[in-house]
């Protein structure tokens, strides 16, 4: 049986999953950190489902990465997909909104300490 990580996603690195480090933790730091990436792809999933070539085409990174950073997504439990017509993925539990508005909010507070 393969270890689950916790809810807030896979911290340790220790586990052959997917993807490195945390499947996003909050930080929307650079477009290059591959956590802000997968934050962003979560929020683009929050409101419906998208097939990979929206994603790609809404975050600006290639078909691969998108993928990539889905099957992470996808293995912390974050994102599930089905088939219609494209494969389309959707977050799985609506306690992810409330996290990403909590990490917003966050950030937002401390923005200015942040970017010095």
């Amino acid at each position: 049986m393969r270890h689950r990580p916790p809810v807030i996603g896979h911290i340790t690195g220790v586990d052959a999953a997917p993807c490195e480090g945390a499947c996003f933790v909050g930080s929307k730091r650079e477009s290059c950190d591959p956590n802000a990436t997968r934050f962003e792809i979560t929020e683009l999933l929050l409101d419906r489902g998208k097939s990979v070539g929206e994603l790609v085409e809404a975050v600006g990174v290639s078909q691969g990465q998108v993928s990539n950073h889905l099957a992470c997504l996808k293995w912390c439990g974050y994102v599930l997909s089905r088939q219609e017509g494209n494969v389309l993925y959707r977050v799985t539990d609506e306690r992810v909104r409330t996290i990403i508005q909590l990490v917003e909010g966050i950030v937002a507070d401390y923005a200015a300490h942040i970017s010095d």
